[in-house]
């Protein structure tokens, strides 16, 4: 074999090829610290100081998530349009409650980062209003979906508050049935 110029040429069998230099010689550290030296990808963050004690959370391949308190509750539903309007309504059923996050149970499946509007009837006339984006939605079994909602400060909208008193209005009709 012997090199011409950038070609090498392979006498054994009469082909050209290009030549193809030879890697680093050195010794095999110095390669890993070249390489290590490198950034291969984005900068790493940095980690985020934790609270001074934490929640309980519940360890699973969603991630952990603030586990909350045991909440029972009749809730009705509405997912919010492009134009945060509220759309048909479904009722129900709160199971937990933490300061991020509630569980519910419905009839219904709800598409992760939909925009849901929930009208929680507790013991007084006027139902609480909350607004959260779905984080995790699962079939529990017998025709119930488990909802898991990241709760955030609900938009200003008259249209929202016209929803929420329509609910108060059909909850004392006798029109709202619990899931």
């Amino acid at each position: 074999m012997s090199i011409e110029r950038d070609i090498e040429v392979d006498t054994e069998h009469g082909r050209r090829a290009p030549y193809v230099p030879p890697p680093p010689s050195g010794p095999p550290g110095r390669r890993a610290a070249m390489a290590a030296a490198k950034p291969t990808g984005p900068a790493p963050k940095a980690p985020l100081s934790p609270p001074q004690r934490p929640a309980p959370t519940r360890p699973g391949k969603r991630g952990d998530r603030p586990v909350g308190y045991r909440f029972e509750a009749a809730v009705e539903v509405s997912q919010l349009d492009d134009r945060a309007r509220p759309g048909p309504t479904w009722s129900a059923r709160a199971m937990r409650l933490s300061r991020s996050n509630l569980v519910f149970t419905a009839r219904r499946m709800c598409y992760v980062d939909a925009a849901l509007v929930l009208a929680v009837h507790l013991i007084d006339s006027t139902p609480v209003r909350l607004f959260g984006m779905v984080h995790h939605c699962e079939y529990e079994g017998d025709g119930l979906y488990r909802v898991d909602i990241d709760l955030m400060e609900p938009p200003e909208s008259a249209e929202l508050d016209e929803w929420v008193r329509s609910r108060s209005a059909a909850r004392r009709a006798g029109g709202a049935r619990v899931a």
